[in-house]
Parts: structure tokens; C-alpha cells; sequence
């Protein structure tokens, strides 16, 4: 067994990108670049934060890489951004490019049909490219949140969701994860068939957006909220949303869908076909029994940051302060003895605020992380030498078997040395 730790403590997660000053963001001309400047849009004084990532594979062995950059000032130019192509091979430092362009950015607040301040992303399996954009700037609420879905052959807008106003709490609201669901895609192949689903972090509840029936409702319960009783991130409640795989439901077992808040050492879990029926929730109050199908599986006697479960039942979570990937399976007790470490590295899991799961070429599930000294939140200034964010991949496989990280990019790279 002690040789299985000390394998397992050396085993390196895939760096793709890392970034030792701010990330420089790049525009379409020098001369858009100066006015963004000179109106204040863009502070090169100020570091741009990252707080979402999402790997995309085309089937051209090319892959491209998503990042939200929050407006959390008003120096931000443009809030969603992919690695420029001729940085995509580029580990240290890679410029970015505002998407689908740099004109979808100009409102800044003034114009609410643009991209306001993009938060959360989502890639599915129907190639297209959710985003949630908070409507925020500098924590005052100047549009309404909304949910963007793009082509990601195309990079067109395809659907456009405003949120209702009884579905946030303007400038308060915080959204701190965003995964889908696509019904039967494999089989019917209907992607407006899909939902989604948004914590809320600040605003303790959960958003659940139908497309078929393009309407949202707002789920709250007391095990969203924060735990009183301790006092790190007081304010911070339900933080990650997580899906039991499909597969289970081809076996006849019941979907869940998993979360946790941020101030809590508790995982919590509601059948999945709950929280699907909006009529559940209009009136909470005088469906109390609702309240008996969230079940608190267990404590992990820490905090964990984000989390996500794969096609095979695995929850993974971030672990605050412990720099470690923990993994639990679905169905078994949610104790000490099922939760394994799966990855460890000070240097590498720092502050996890993006963990996501891809696919390449079908197969091969892989996980992302986008990890970030946790200094930058609190509006500290880093040496230039010491990595600040880094995006970090490993193939599932690979974690499973305590196997050295490969991902699909390793693939392309060397593909392209052959040729």
C-alpha cells in the first residue's frame, strides 16, 4: 500500500496550459485594443481571473480550449475566450481571443442581448457550447442572467434563455456550476431534448432550465444553504451539481442528482426525476414532502470545492487546503473507507473553480481541471515565476488504474511529430 501512495504522489495531472503573469488578451486589431484601454474596458493593472474551463475535440485531431473571465471589475474586455490557434500548442502563457468575436462583447452592460459577464460553460454531446451569463458587473446586476447555446460547428447562436426574475436574486446571485443532461441522445437523437441545471452559491438554490419546453424554475432547500456552524466561505451554499450516468437508468436504477454547498462537509443527493417535475416546486411551501427525497449520504469531515461524476458512477471532488482529487462510487456508503485519493500535488490542485469531463473520439473519458492559486481571489499579487491558474487533464482510465495521465491532445501532438 505504501508504495501505491508514493506512485500515486508523484503521478502528474497533463499541464496543457499554465500562466505565470495575467492571461493577455488579444483583439482584432491594435486600434480596438487602444480603445478598449483608453474607455477603461480593459486595466492592464488588473489580473484577469478565470473561473470556468471546457475542452472541445473536433474531429480533425484539433482541440480547443473555452475560458470564462468573469466581469468581476469593469476592466474586463470580454468575458468569454478561447487559447488563440497559434498558441494551442503554447504551455506557458497562452494568449486568448474573445468568442464567437469580439463584437458579441461591446454592450458591456448597456446592450443585454451581448454577452454581459459569461460565468459558467458546458460542452454536450450534440457538439454545442452552453453558457451562462450572470448579467454582472462588478457585482451589480446590469442585465439579466441568461443562457447562450452556440454551434460549436458553426459558432452561431442558436438559443437564447433569459431568466425569469423569481428564478435569481439580482447582485446577489452566484453561479458556481452548470452541467446538462441530453435525453437519449444516442438513441433518438433529439438534443432539444436536454436540460440544465446551475447552483446557485450565494443565492442557496438551483436553477433547472427545460429546452423542450423552454421554461426554468428555481429549486431551494435548508441543505442548499451554508453550514452555520462553521466559518470558512460563510456565505457560500450549494456549490457543484453533478448527474448520476445514463447507463444506470438502461439498468433500471434510479438518476440522482448530487450537490454539495461550499460551508458544508455534507454530499447530498435528490432523485433526478424530482427535480425535472417543475410542478413540484411552485409552491414549496405546501409540498413539504419533497423534503424527505434529499438525503444527506455522509460527511467527508472537510470541504470540498468542485465535483463531477463520470460514466462510470465515480464522483470526483476537490479538496480545499488538502491540494488532492478524491473519488467515491456511486451506490456505496459515503464514509472515510470509500473515499479514495485518486491525485495529489501542491502545485498542481491549488483553488479548483472548473472540473470537467470531456470525451475524445467517443471513447475516452477524460478529466479537466482549471486550477488557481487561491491568493488571486483575494486580490493578491503573485511573484512573476509562480504559476497563478493552470489547466490540468487526465485520461479516466488512467486515474482508475493509477496509470501516468495521458489525454487526447497528447495524441494530436504526436501524431503531428510523425507527419
Amino acid at each position: 500500500m505504501g508504495d501505491n501512495v508514493n506512485r500515486l504522489k508523484q503521478r502528474q495531472f497533463f499541464t496543457l496550459h499554465k500562466w505565470t503573469k495575467g492571461i493577455e488578451l488579444t483583439f482584432p486589431s491594435e486600434s480596438e485594443r487602444s480603445a478598449a484601454i483608453s474607455g477603461g474596458y480593459y486595466d492592464l493593472k488588473r489580473i484577469q481571473l478565470p473561473v470556468d474551463i471546457d475542452i472541445e475535440y473536433k474531429e480533425n485531431n484539433y482541440h480547443r480550449t473555452f475560458l470564462t473571465i468573469p466581469r468581476l471589475n469593469f476592466g474586463v474586455p470580454y468575458s468569454l475566450a478561447t487559447i488563440k490557434e497559434e498558441d494551442l500548442k503554447t504551455k506557458l502563457n497562452s494568449k486568448v481571443q474573445a468568442y464567437p468575436s469580439y463584437e458579441w462583447h461591446h454592450g458591456h452592460g448597456t446592450n443585454c442581448s451581448t454577452i454581459t459577464s459569461a460565468i459558467r460553460t458546458h460542452i454536450d454531446e450534440c457538439q454545442r457550447l452552453w453558457v451562462l451569463d450572470s448579467g454582472q458587473i462588478n457585482s451589480l446586476q446590469w442585465c439579466p442572467p441568461q443562457i447562450l447555446l452556440f454551434n460549436l460547428t458553426t459558432d452561431h447562436l442558436i438559443r437564447r434563455f433569459v431568466l425569469p426574475p423569481n428564478n435569481y436574486k439580482a447582485g446577489i446571485s452566484v453561479y458556481t456550476d452548470m452541467v446538462t443532461d441530453v435525453e437519449d441522445v444516442e438513441s433518438g437523437n433529439n438534443c432539444d431534448n436536454t436540460r440544465v441545471y446551475i447552483s446557485d452559491a450565494w443565492g442557496h438554490g438551483l436553477i433547472v432550465y427545460d429546452m423542450l419546453k423552454h421554461k426554468s424554475w428555481r429549486i431551494e432547500h435548508d441543505l442548499m444553504k451554508p453550514d452555520r456552524t462553521l466559518i470558512n466561505n460563510a456565505h457560500d451554499g450549494i456549490f457543484t451539481v453533478s448527474l448520476s450516468p445514463k447507463n444506470t437508468k438502461l439498468q433500471g436504477r434510479e438518476r440522482y442528482l448530487y450537490f454539495h454547498s461550499l460551508n458544508s462537509f455534507n454530499e447530498v443527493r435528490i432523485p433526478l426525476h424530482l427535480i425535472n417535475n417543475e410542478s413540484l416546486w411552485y409552491y414549496p411551501k405546501e409540498n413539504l414532502a419533497t423534503v424527505k427525497y434529499f438525503t444527506v449520504l455522509g460527511s467527508r469531515g472537510t470541504q470540498c470545492e468542485s465535483e463531477i461524476m463520470d460514466d462510470y458512477g465515480n464522483l470526483y471532488c476537490t479538496l480545499i487546503g488538502s491540494n488532492a482529487l478524491v473519488t467515491w462510487k456511486e451506490g456505496r456508503a459515503y464514509s472515510a473507507d470509500n473515499l479514495n485519493v485518486v491525485a495529489y500535488g501542491p502545485q498542481q490542485w491549488r483553488f479548483v473553480t472548473g472540473l470537467k469531463l470531456t470525451k475524445y473520439r467517443h471513447r475516452h473519458q477524460e478529466l479537466w481541471a482549471l486550477s488557481t492559486e487561491p491568493k488571486l481571489f483575494m486580490g493578491n499579487t503573485m511573484p512573476n515565476d509562480q504559476v497563478m491558474y493552470q489547466i490540468i487533464g487526465c485520461r479516466i482510465k488512467n486515474l482508475l488504474r493509477n496509470e501516468p495521465c495521458t489525454v487526447g491532445v497528447m495524441d494530436f501532438e504526436t501524431s503531428a511529430n510523425r507527419i
